[in-house]
């Protein structure tokens, strides 16, 4: 529930070889788990437990190991695994309910026997942390993408005379980062906090934070055997303090209708950025109050009493027309009659 992992698309073939894209995949692999399953530090604590709590603990226990063979290069991935050992937890809760701590002792029992047996001194310790699951789930999620935004850009530059954006690299660098880009700018809304200090959950380095999106996601150029970046060429994600100050200013819509059309030189201290926000909301004002005032007062009897009297009006000119054309035709038809006598046969001599 909590593996914040990036799920923005389906993976090119390129990232299911990223280092952090591995190490998840490594961590959810249960082929290799079952070698443990007779290994005495797991079957003296583990005999007892239900299969759904030893299919965890298999899990841990190879997780613990992959970390432990290569301890100098990836004991980083130790918070990870912690993080990842508290979601299993959460999701074993509601399956168990009530029995989940008993359960649950079988699994601490087997990190303390792996702890203090084959895997001492390199240890992953279990530190507690004070943010939630779904905090530490975004930083990582952010932190992995960094971590092999980096990797990308390695490759693409090692070879300093194949740089551009013909090399493979150097465009799955610049797909990555586009992709990534697209999907945590629709993932946050805005960011909680302030601008005086960063949260846990969109910071881990300057170049890796939500609150300057140019730095974490670049975009690069490939020209002349350099890669470059193109400067403000990303968006950056606003703050929910002033997400929030764009609400208050327009905390209904017919009370910024009223402030559009009565005071417009009062403003609101809103970013510029708002302003297409601003306008949509006084146009719904704007239409709604038009909408109250035909409906339930007299603008809807005043607008409809000049387009009432033109029409009368309209029908009395065509009336008073076609008395006037029916005259005309009476003595039109008189004189005709009247001269009807004069007309001479013509006969040829």
């Amino acid at each position: 529930m909590f593996i914040l992992e990036n799920v923005c698309c389906v993976n090119a073939i390129y990232e299911d070889n990223l280092p952090a894209t591995e190490f998840i995949t490594e961590l959810n692999n249960t082929k290799k788990s079952a070698s443990f399953s007779n290994n005495n530090n797991f079957t003296t604590a583990m005999n007892s437990s239900n299969p759904i709590t030893k299919d965890i603990g298999l899990l841990f226990y190879k997780n613990y190991k992959y970390i432990y063979d290569d301890f100098k290069n990836r004991k980083n991935r130790c918070n990870y695994l912690n993080y990842w050992l508290d979601v299993k937890e959460e999701g074993h809760k509601k399956v168990f309910g009530d029995k989940h701590n008993h359960e649950w002792e079988c699994i601490k029992t087997l990190r303390n026997n792996i702890e203090t047996g084959r895997f001492h001194p390199n240890l992953c310790n279990d530190i507690r942390s004070e943010h939630s699951l779904i905090e530490r789930g975004n930083r990582y999620e952010l932190e992995h993408f960094c971590e092999n935004r980096d990797y990308l850009r390695k490759l693409c530059i090692q070879q300093e005379n194949s740089i551009s954006s013909g090399n493979s690299n150097c465009s799955n660098l610049s797909d990555y980062i586009n992709k990534n880009y697209k999907y945590f700018f629709e993932k946050y809304r805005c960011l909680k906090g302030d601008k005086n200090k960063n949260e846990f959950q969109y910071h881990v380095t300057s170049d890796c934070t939500l609150y300057n999106m140019n730095k974490t996601f670049p975009e690069y150029t490939f020209d002349n055997k350099q890669i470059l970046e193109k400067e403000n060429s990303r968006n950056n994600i606003i703050l929910c303090s002033e997400f929030d100050k764009v609400i208050s200013c327009h905390n209904t819509v017919d009370k910024t209708a009223h402030i559009a059309m009565t005071t417009p030189e009062r403003s609101c201290n809103c970013h510029s950025t708002q302003n297409i926000l601003y306008g949509v909301l006084a146009l719904l004002g704007i239409l709604s109050t038009f909408f109250f005032l035909y409906n339930f007062t007299s603008l809807r009897s005043w607008i409809r009493c000049p387009i009432v009297k033109n029409q009368i009006a309209r029908r009395d000119v065509d009336e008073h027309e076609s008395y006037t054309l029916l005259d005309d035709s009476s003595d039109i038809m008189d004189i005709n009659s009247e001269n009807k006598g004069y007309y001479l046969a013509y006969k040829p001599v």
